[in-house]
């Protein structure tokens, strides 16, 4: 077996430096709380938070009564883990 002394070159064309991430979240029992106003400015919120903080740029997103649909993309140079646990903490709503 031969050992590379570097990655392959065609790698860094299959997997780019900043890749673009598609996420779906449900809801506990996909219960119906996501369509509404409050929900819709608090994610606003944290998705500007997420910008300045973490280096995480959400793009496009759907939400839905009882799902949202978004996409992002990441610094480099930051940690996802982050971002996911800000999101645990911050953005959660308790019904």
């Amino acid at each position: 077996m031969t050992k590379f002394p570097r990655s392959p070159r065609r790698l860094d064309i299959i997997f780019p430096r900043n890749p673009l991430y598609f996420v779906t979240f449900c809801t506990y029992r996909r219960r119906l709380y996501l369509a509404n106003d409050y929900v819709h400015a608090s994610f606003i919120k944290f998705a500007q938070r997420a910008q300045i903080d973490f280096g995480i740029a959400v793009g496009r997103y759907v939400i839905l009564p009882d799902h949202l649909h978004l996409g992002f993309s990441r610094e480099p140079s930051k940690l996802l883990i982050l971002a996911i646990r800000s999101g645990n903490a911050d953005s959660s709503i308790i019904f």
